[in-house]
C-alpha cells in the first residue's frame, strides 16, 4: 500500500489517473501470475518474482533521485536557481 501513497505523492493534482493506472497495472500482474501459475514449477516462479523485486526497487530508485534532484532547482522569476546540496549533518545520539 505504500506504493499507493507514493503514487499519491508524485502526481498530486492528477491523483484520481495516477491511482486508476496503479491499479490498472496492479489487476494485470495478478492476471499474468495466475495464469503462469499452473505452467512453471516453483523454482522459475522465484527467478521471476525476484527479477520484478530487482526491477522494482530500481525504479524506485529513479524515481526517488529524480525527485531529490528536481527539489534541487528553484524557479524565480522564469530563471532557474540550483540550491547548493549539503551533506546531511550526523549527530550523536547516546541510547
Amino acid at each position: 500500500m505504500r506504493s499507493a501513497a507514493l503514487y499519491g505523492t508524485l502526481f498530486g493534482s492528477e491523483s484520481e489517473a495516477a491511482f486508476s493506472n496503479y491499479r490498472l497495472w496492479e489487476s494485470l500482474g495478478f492476471l499474468v501470475a495466475f495464469a503462469y501459475s499452473f505452467y512453471l514449477c516453483a523454482a522459475v516462479k522465484l527467478y521471476i518474482l525476484t527479477s520484478a523485486l530487482v526491477v522494482g526497487m530500481l525504479g524506485y530508485l529513479v524515481v526517488e533521485y529524480l525527485q531529490w534532484k528536481s527539489r534541487l532547482s528553484v524557479t524565480v522569476s522564469g530563471e532557474v536557481l540550483e540550491l547548493p546540496v549539503q551533506p546531511p549533518k550526523h549527530t550523536d545520539i547516546a541510547l
